[in-house]
């Protein structure tokens, strides 16, 4: 005996990660119970943003959200659609779009919810048997500085096979339109195979049989007897609804052998003329199905369908295993994916942070308005910099780029600006706690994770001291020129040594004839040096004069040569004095000398020298006066 074993996977709006900027799976619910669902997390519309956002055109996708123009007969196919915001968004707020319904055609009308990786629902959506497509925000979309985000609506489609070669045009919105190339339906299944797709609403279509899983068991050239087929729904998202599918098995219309498959054979009629069925053993529960089938002739093919149960349609990929077991079947397996259900949608938050800047000014008013510098390094999905902005005291820096979600933000303040006031350097610079930010070791560094939901900012202070009154500099500066602290010498001055007075011509100029008297007359005193008295010779006595009465002595003259004293420190000698004329006293007091050093010895030497020529003044007239005497 050989057992075969085929699995079978339908994407029913495939699964979809969203790695980028944080956010993760987006999952649409689609069934038709969906807007009772739906009403707590989707507002009212209210206000249309559309001609505020961009929207793009819609293209054509796969299964897999692939572009594409190659196209199957029947098969479903997604028209993407991509948009933005370029600022916040408040609920209420919607977009929409319009799809033409010529070329494919809604499967049924739907409501989906938006939800980011958290499990949190930013919106809802809305598409209609019309084509229309609204997307309404929700207060858990308004924290996100922007959005980024795209939708893919899926359809039936419902062109023709065009000729082999040949394409045909297939209208995306009333304007626009792209050549697709479609092609005919699945082949001839040589081997056990199991097709799936979803049943469409107007046929026999309920939640019992949202999923119809057809199954081909060929007979093959020797035929087969004694086929016991198993199918197990280990996909949880489904199950078997076995009342209804019992009944099902039973009709011949579902329960046939045929002599070919693919294309128009699958509608053939049933070559058993309703003996497969009738003959068959059907054990069914909810999770697994097991049919025991007497013989299948050669050459021909056992088909029915299979109808699987689906209580809530969600977003993921349906998928089932099933076996057959009969002496000498030659082993197949073929999976085929047909139909993808309902609406992908996804859509990338953006987001910013800030840097306010406060300055504690209170020791010291800060006059000026400097810039402070912070450097700031992002690190996230496309994002690696760093770089540096600037922020006004007292201001709000935002960042004006939109970030993904996830960059990780780090900020230290630069070095602080010359300002008018000095900078604590130990307090200025430091990171206040708030919410979302986390600090260094000293405070001085700020990170943060962007976050969808809200606008993180890091708060920084600096504060300030005066600066120092001005004092003296700690090294004396050379001053400017000041008289010397030592006396400079004095300008040359007369020679502190007086010089001995010249003799005066009296010495030269004979002295006149005293006049004959009996006496000699004592001299003036001078003023300043009085004259000494004569003394009588010891050895020349004065002899006794003459008297005369006709010839009187006449005055003595001064000579016309000797010179006036002068204001000289050496005081001149006055003439000798005669008998009836004193000598003469000086016009005034010698000048102090100037150097008070020398003046008591100046002193005692002039007046040494003044006494001598006195004396020998007396002299000289005694002797001059004896001598006339003689003569006469």
């Amino acid at each position: 005996m050989t057992t075969l074993r085929t699995k079978r996977a339908v994407s029913a709006l495939a699964a979809l990660t969203l790695a980028v900027g944080g956010i993760g799976a987006v999952e649409i619910f689609s069934d038709a119970a969906a807007p009772a669902a739906h009403a707590a997390t989707c507002p009212a519309p209210t206000t249309d943003i559309t001609s505020k956002m961009t929207v793009g055109q819609p293209e054509l996708v796969d299964d897999n959200g692939n572009a594409t123009t190659n196209l199957t007969v029947g098969q479903t196919l997604g028209y993407k659609v991509k948009w933005s915001t370029s600022s916040k968004v408040t609920a209420g707020q919607y977009f929409q779009y319009k799809l033409s319904t010529k070329s494919a055609n809604p499967i049924a009308p739907f409501t989906f919810d938006v939800k980011s990786a958290s499990g949190t629902v930013i919106g809802c959506a809305t598409w209609g048997s019309d084509g229309t497509v609204k997307v309404v925000f929700n207060e858990a979309a308004e924290g996100a500085a922007s959005w980024d985000g795209w939708v893919i609506t899926r359809s039936r489609l419902t062109l023709e096979a065009n000729e082999i070669g040949g394409t045909q045009p297939f209208h995306l919105t009333e304007t626009k339109f792209v050549d697709v190339n479609v092609k005919k339906g699945v082949g001839v299944g040589e081997g056990f195979r199991k097709d799936g797709f979803w049943t469409y609403p107007g046929t026999v279509w309920n939640k019992s049989r949202t999923i119809s899983w057809r199954v081909t068991i060929p007979g093959g050239s020797a035929g087969l007897k004694n086929v016991t087929f198993t199918d197990n729904s280990e996909d949880t998202k489904w199950d078997f609804d076995c009342t209804d599918l019992t009944s099902q098995l039973k009709n011949a219309a579902n329960f046939k052998l045929l002599a070919a498959v693919g294309g128009a054979n699958y509608a053939g009629a049933d070559l058993s003329n309703g003996s497969l069925s009738k003959n068959a053993t059907i054990t069914c529960d909810a999770n697994a199905l097991k049919i025991q089938i007497p013989e299948i002739p050669a050459n021909q093919f056992a088909v029915f369908t299979l109808y699987g149960r689906v209580e809530n349609l969600v977003n993921g990929r349906y998928w089932n295993t099933a076996n057959i077991e009969a002496p000498g079947t030659p082993g197949a397996s073929v999976a085929s994916e047909k139909l993808v259900y309902g609406a992908d949608a996804g859509a990338e938050a953006k987001q910013v942070f800030s840097i306010a800047k406060k300055v504690d000014d209170s020791a010291a008013a800060l006059t000026d308005d400097p810039d402070f510098s912070f450097e700031v390094t992002l690190k996230g999905p496309g994002v690696d910099k760093t770089e540096t902005v600037t922020v006004k005291k007292g201001q709000t820096y935002t960042y004006p780029d939109k970030l993904p979600v996830g960059t990780k933000v780090t900020i230290k303040e630069k070095n602080l600006p010359d300002a008018s006031v000095l900078w604590d350097n130990a307090t200025s610079g430091v990171f206040s706690e708030s919410d979302g930010v986390t600090l260094g070791a000293d405070k001085k560094t700020a990170t943060l994770t962007v976050n969808p939901e809200k606008d993180y900012t890091a708060t920084v202070t600096n504060v300030t001291k005066p600066k120092p009154t001005p004092t003296p500099s700690t090294t004396t500066p050379t001053p400017e020129p000041t008289p010397s602290t030592t006396t400079p010498a004095p300008s040359p001055t007369p020679s502190t040594t007086t010089p001995a007075p010249k003799p005066t011509p009296s010495t030269t100029t004979p002295a006149p004839k005293p006049t004959p008297s009996t006496t000699t007359p004592e001299p003036t005193p001078s003023t300043t040096t009085p004259a000494p008295k004569p003394t009588p010779s010891t050895t020349t006595p004065a002899p006794k004069p003459t008297p005369s009465t006709t010839t009187p002595a006449p005055k003595p003259t001064p000579s016309t040569t000797t010179p006036e004293p002068s204001p000289s420190t050496t005081t001149s000698v006055p003439p000798a004095p005669t008998e009836s004329t004193p000598p003469s006293t000086p016009s005034e007091q010698p000048k102090k000398p100037k150097n008070p050093k020398s003046s008591l010895a100046k002193t005692g030497a002039n007046s040494g020298i003044l006494l001598g020529l006195g004396m020998a003044a007396l002299i000289a007239g005694g002797a001059a006066v004896a001598t006339r005497r003689k003569m006469d």
